[in-house]
C-alpha cells in the first residue's frame, strides 16, 4: 500500500539519518574536541521531535476531511514525461554553455580558479532558470517508475540524469552532487520497488558509494594537493574538520608514511574525510550555540537558508541585501552547520515551530501520494532525502533551494495540466 509506504519512508528518513550518522561518527579515525552542550542536544531533540509531531498531526486533521469520493490513480501520460526529461537535459546543456562559455571554466584549472570564475562570473536570467529546473533531475526516473509503463530508452534517460551533475562538480571540486545523486537514485529506486533489500544490495550500494568518495577524494588530491609535498599529509593535517573533529595520530602517521603506497593513503583518506564531512556540522552547530551565547545573534528570518531569493531580487535591482553578511552570520563560513544551524540562525528557538509546519507540510504531501496524485512525489521524495541529511547539511540552502520551488512548480503545473485533460474527456475532478 502506498500509505504505509509513504509513512514508512518517512519515518525511516529519520531514524535511519540518526543511526547512519552516529554509525559514521563510531567507526571514524577521529576524536571529538568538545562534548557537545546540553543547549545543542535539547534544540536537536525538540526539532525532530517537532518534525515528527507535525507530520502526525496533519494526517490526523486530513483523516476527519476527506471525502466519499473514490480513490482514483491520476495518471501521467508518458508523453509528459518524455518532456520533463528533454526539458531538463535542456536545462543542463544551457548551463554546460554557462559554464563552459561565458564563465571560461576549465579542467585544466584549480578548483579555486574555477570557483573564482564562477563566483565572477555575470548572471543571465536564461541561465538562472535553467540551473534551477536542471535540479529535476531525478523527476523523470521517479515518475516512470511510479507510472509502470516499460520504455526502455527513457528509462535509460532517465538513469543517464542522475550522472549529468558529476560534471560540475569536478570542475568545482564539490563532494555533494555526488552524495545527493547516489542517494535520490537509492531511495526512488526503493521507493518505486525497483529493487528490494537484501545483502547483495547492500553490499553493492556501500561498494558504490566507497568508489564514489574515493573518486572524489582523488579529485581534491590532483587539484588541491601542494606541488612538491605530500598531498594526503596536507588534506589531513590542514583540513577545515579538525578544529573539531581531530584525526586520530595513528591516521596521521600512516599518511606520512613514506613505505605506505598512494592507493591505500587514498583509500583512508577517503574513509577519514568522509567521516568528517559527513559528522561535523553537528559540532559546528553546537560550536554556532557557544558563539552567541557572547555575542549579538540577529535572526535572519529565512534568509540564510534560502538566501538564493534575496540575490534573486538584488539581481533584478529589486532589493541591495548584503548576501556577505547574511553568510557571515554562521561564525564559521564554508562549514556545514547541519539543517538546524540554518534553522537556527533564521528563526532561533521559534524555529520549533517552522520545523513543525514542515513536519506537517511533509504529511500533506504524503497524503497526496497516498491517494495516487503522483505529481506531489518529487517533492516526496526530496522531504525524504532532506530528512535523512538533517544532522549533517542543509539540503533546502543554495541549490536545495531551487529543488525544493522546482518541485512545487512542477506539482502546480502538472496538476493543472492534467485537470484540463481530464475536462476535456468530461472528467469531473
Amino acid at each position: 500500500m502506498i500509505k504505509s509506504r509513504t509513512n514508512f519512508f518517512f519515518y525511516f528518513s529519520i531514524l535511519g539519518g540518526i543511526l547512519i550518522w552516529f554509525f559514521i561518527l563510531l567507526i571514524s579515525p577521529v576524536y571529538i574536541v568538545n562534548e557537545i552542550s546540553n543547549q545543542t542536544f535539547l534544540f536537536i531533540s525538540l526539532c525532530y521531535t517537532s518534525l515528527i509531531v507535525g507530520y502526525v498531526l496533519s494526517f490526523r486533521v486530513l483523516k476527519r476531511k476527506e471525502t466519499i469520493n473514490p480513490r482514483k490513480e491520476v495518471v501521467i501520460p508518458i508523453n509528459i514525461i518524455k518532456v520533463i526529461t528533454y526539458f531538463i537535459i535542456l536545462c543542463f546543456i544551457i548551463r554546460y554553455i554557462d559554464i563552459f562559455y561565458f564563465r571560461s571554466l576549465r579542467f585544466s584549472n584549480t578548483i579555486y580558479q574555477n570557483r573564482f570564475l564562477f563566483k565572477n562570473g555575470e548572471y543571465n536570467f536564461i541561465f538562472i532558470v535553467s540551473n534551477v529546473f536542471k535540479t529535476l533531475y531525478f523527476v523523470p526516473l521517479l515518475l516512470i517508475s511510479l507510472v509502470k509503463k516499460k520504455n526502455n530508452f527513457l528509462f535509460f534517460l532517465s538513469i543517464s540524469l542522475f550522472f549529468f551533475p558529476f560534471l560540475e562538480a569536478v570542475l568545482m571540486g564539490s563532494r555533494s552532487p555526488f552524495l545527493q545523486s547516489f542517494v535520490l537514485l537509492t531511495i526512488i529506486l526503493f521507493f518505486t520497488k525497483k529493487i528490494k533489500f537484501n545483502k547483495k544490495t547492500f553490499l553493492f550500494l556501500i561498494t558504490s558509494l566507497l568508489v564514489l568518495f574515493i573518486i572524489s577524494t582523488q579529485i581534491l588530491i590532483s587539484r588541491e594537493g601542494p606541488k612538491n609535498k605530500n598531498p594526503y599529509s596536507h588534506l589531513v593535517k590542514n583540513a577545515i574538520y579538525n578544529d573539531f573533529l581531530k584525526p586520530k595520530s595513528e591516521i596521521v602517521d600512516f599518511m606520512i608514511d613514506p613505505n605506505v603506497s598512494n592507493l591505500k593513503k587514498n583509500v583512508a583518506l577517503s574513509g577519514l574525510q568522509v567521516g568528517q564531512y559527513y559528522t561535523h556540522g553537528v559540532f559546528e552547530f553546537d560550536n554556532l550555540l557557544r558563539y552567541y551565547e557572547h555575542n549579538h545573534f540577529k535572526k535572519q528570518y529565512g534568509k540564510f537558508t534560502f538566501f538564493v531569493f534575496p540575490k534573486f531580487t538584488n539581481y533584478l535591482n529589486l532589493t541591495k541585501i548584503n548576501i556577505d553578511e547574511i553568510n557571515k552570520s554562521s561564525p564559521r563560513e564554508y562549514v556545514f552547520i547541519t539543517f538546524f544551524g540554518g534553522l537556527y540562525l533564521d528563526f532561533g528557538w521559534s524555529g520549533l515551530i517552522v520545523i513543525f509546519l514542515l513536519g506537517y507540510l511533509q504529511g500533506i504531501v504524503s497524503k497526496k501520494i497516498t491517494i495516487k496524485n503522483y505529481y506531489y512525489a518529487p517533492l516526496f521524495i526530496f522531504f525524504i532525502f532532506t530528512n535523512f541529511f538533517l544532522l549533517t547539511i542543509n539540503f533546502f540552502r543554495g541549490a536545495g533551494t531551487y529543488t525544493f520551488i522546482s518541485c512545487i512548480i512542477f506539482a502546480v503545473i502538472l496538476s493543472y495540466l492534467i485537470k484540463l485533460k481530464l475536462n476535456e474527456k468530461g472528467i469531473s475532478t
